[in-house]
């Protein structure tokens, strides 16, 4: 029959810190849950509530060899007995001596432990990589209209931003006396004898912004035109224009600036542990936030060379297509990149890791209510799974849930272990 002590809660942590400090004091190993081989009540609970930190199977027809000290320290009997704070010995049975590397759980302890176990399984390895993003034009697409000459705007014919507007449209009317001196020189060139001034003025006059077809029309008329219209350099949408009728403009000055904003692009930052599983042609789901609940389908088209110091992080464009204009530039999105990371691989869940920072430990059931630590190599990180590179081969079954527990029993029994290597009794007939 199992014996439980009612001790106040004081007495409890009383006993806690006295072990504690014998235990740091001795230089020994740790026991950070020492008590959860032990029951106790606390009768400061209501009711005389009993607490049930854990503690050994009912021996039943189990073997005794002998009881350790209920605090973790190094002292052993032969006989049931009681420490100074009046705690029963607790006994050491013969097949957990025989395993010194296994921890053997209770079927009742599992249940209050919440002890779970998964099977180690080849998985793919693959890695998502989720960012904030924002909608913007393709820079590829778009066009800006600028002077080459000095001059005034006579006539706009796009007054308006985001008109949208096909390659070769009017834009507007300029005055230029620079355009209008250019095209008188041609004229001439054309009455002389003189073709190199005829190529020369032809050249002049393309080189200040005329297209090949209003210089034809300039010969075939033969009259100067006082205004000259300039069009469109490319289909798409007005997303800037600075030109107001009656306005000088110099050289250089922008205009208008067109986009085509059939295609646009979502630019996100990649942290830099995540651009060696990217690459260019990954298949991306944006999410947008003005329309919940749909994905858009996009591809990674440019990683960026230069990575940045302060956030570590490289820019990674993504194309999406917008044919029927829904996207608009400034629009904020969440962009996911699924990366493959390999073929299938033995993997584990990271809850099933235990990390110590020298080495990194699973716990395999071996049996009903029986555990063994076992040391693991990992490799890769996918979606919650680690992958194994050398202590497991699959299909066996390892703690997923309450393994911090177990770790903490085992540390316990293998630190009595050391202490009664070379002078634990052997068992009594």
């Amino acid at each position: 029959m199992r014996k439980f002590l009612l001790v106040p809660g004081a007495a409890v942590l009383a006993a806690v810190s006295v072990a504690g400090g014998f235990w740091a004091g001795a230089g020994k190993p740790d026991l950070p849950a020492f008590l959860a081989l032990g029951r106790v009540a606390l009768l400061d609970e209501p009711a005389g509530v009993e607490v049930a930190l854990g503690g050994p199977p009912a021996p039943g027809e189990r073997k005794i060899l002998y009881y350790r000290n209920p605090m973790g320290l190094p002292d052993i009997s032969y006989e049931p007995k009681k420490d100074s704070m009046g705690m029963d010995y607790l006994p050491v049975y013969a097949d957990e001596a025989n395993d010194a590397g296994s921890v053997t759980v209770s079927p009742a302890r599992i249940q209050t432990l919440g002890v779970r176990t998964e099977p180690v399984v080849r998985r793919p390895m693959v890695r998502t990589i989720r960012s904030v993003a924002t909608i913007e034009p393709d820079e590829r697409r778009m066009a800006m209209v600028t002077p080459r000459v000095e001059g005034w705007v006579e006539r706009l014919h796009v007054n308006e931003t985001g008109r949208d507007v096909a390659q070769g449209e009017p834009l507007m009317d300029v005055y230029s006396p620079e355009l209008q001196r250019a095209q008188a020189n041609y004229l001439l060139a054309i009455t002389g004898d003189r073709p190199e001034d005829l190529d020369g003025g032809r050249l002049r006059l393309i080189s200040l912004g005329l297209s090949e077809a209003q210089v034809e029309r300039l010969r075939i008329s033969g009259r100067i035109q006082r205004t000259i219209t300039i069009p469109a350099p490319a289909s798409g949408t007005v997303l800037e224009k600075a030109a107001l009728e009656g306005m000088m403009f110099r050289p250089g000055d922008p205009l208008f600036t067109i986009a085509d904003l059939s295609v646009v692009t979502v630019m996100i930052d990649v942290f830099e542990q995540d651009i060696s599983v990217l690459r260019e042609g990954a298949d991306a789901t944006i999410a947008v936030t003005a329309y919940p609940g749909e994905a858009f389908k996009g591809r990674v088209d440019r990683i960026y060379p230069a990575l940045d110091s302060e956030t570590r992080t490289v820019r990674v464009r993504i194309t999406l297509d917008n044919q029927q204009g829904r996207l608009r530039g400034g629009m904020l999105a969440t962009a996911e990149i699924t990366a493959i990371l390999g073929g299938d691989a033995v993997a584990v869940p990271d809850s099933a890791v235990i990390d110590s920072g020298r080495r990194k430990l699973v716990f395999v059931e071996t049996g009903p209510g029986s555990f063994r630590p076992t040391e693991i190599r990992t490799g890769r990180r996918s979606e919650g799974y680690i992958e194994v590179l050398t202590g497991l081969a699959g299909g066996e079954r390892v703690v997923v849930g309450a393994n911090f527990l177990i770790d903490a029993e085992s540390n316990i029994k293998a630190a009595l272990a050391a202490f009664s290597a070379g002078s634990a009794p052997e068992a009594r007939p």
